[in-house]
């Protein structure tokens, strides 16, 4: 049986319908209206609004909430949206999403370590400010992962040397820090 449409489900559709308008008022009173009524389905369009618009209020408004959002809900998304090159350059917002939000992303660490290697200097720092923020240990394997991606790129950039390999370096001992705790 198919579920019903509730009121509120229809609230965030016509919201997130609201988010592609050409109309920049429309777009950032439906951001507003989202810290309310929204959920997890809101997610990705917001990133995707983030990611093209050159309003600073909308931007603004659009970090306020993916930093503050307690849904445990939304990790799962916003780690959908790291892994998406659409995103690329909202990539460092979307992890000082993570440790400002204080949810749970050990799950994700490998979405994490990939979007770290793929991004620039600050990702990596923001990367190391994630683990130092992380709530409880990480898994063994989610460990195991994020070490596998950083140590593969250490090995393919051995040549360049500059502060985002460092900065992995660094981010390396840390994890294995944590490995050796187990």
């Amino acid at each position: 049986m198919e579920k019903k449409e509730t009121a509120k489900d229809k609230k965030v559709k016509g919201l997130i319908n609201d988010l592609k308008s050409e109309d920049a008022a429309v777009q950032l009173k439906a951001v507003k209206a989202l810290k309310t009524h929204g959920n997890e389905t809101a997610v990705e369009p917001l990133v995707a609004l983030l990611s093209s618009t050159d309003d600073d209020k909308i931007s603004k408004e659009i970090e306020d909430l993916i930093n503050t959002t307690k849904s445990t809900a939304v990790p799962a998304e916003i780690a959908k949206c790291l892994e998406k090159e659409a995103y690329a350059n909202v990539r460092q917002k979307l992890m000082i999403s993570i440790w400002s939000s204080g949810l749970d992303y050990r799950p994700y660490m490998e979405q994490i370590a990939n979007a770290t290697v793929a991004g620039g200097m600050m990702e990596a720092v923001e990367c190391i400010t994630i683990i130092e923020n992380l709530e409880g240990m990480l898994e063994e394997d989610e460990i195991m992962e994020a070490l596998l991606i950083f140590k593969t790129y250490l090995v393919e950039t051995k040549k360049e040397d500059g502060p985002k390999n460092e900065i992995i370096k660094e981010i390396v001992i840390s994890l294995q820090q944590m490995n050796d705790s187990i």
